[in-house]
């Protein structure tokens, strides 16, 4: 899978998880996921072309570390989107 591919895909996740979170009740919540979009765009940067499926799993094991706690009562944390783009990774 390209980068701009993951790059898609990642924002899709975040969209579509984001309505059925309805994050426009749980703005802790969606900061928490923001964040971790946003380190999962960064780390996507660095390739050129196409990572290597050791280097995903590399990039899903750093993910899957991140330990981001939202403020307050967060309908979907962190983990759950960090999880559902990995799955999606491993898939492919």
């Amino acid at each position: 899978m390209t980068v701009d591919a993951l790059i898609g895909m990642i924002d899709v996740t975040f969209d579509y998880f984001g309505a059925l979170g309805g994050w426009h009740q749980d703005p802790e919540g969606l900061e928490a996921v923001r964040q971790v979009k946003e380190q999962m765009l960064q780390d996507l940067q660095e390739f050129e072309g196409e990572p290597s499926d050791y280097e995903l799993i590399e990039l899903c094991r750093d993910w899957r570390a991140l330990r981001i706690e939202p403020e307050g009562e967060a309908t979907y944390p962190p983990d759950m989107f960090i999880e559902g783009v990995c799955q999606v990774i491993e898939v492919s």
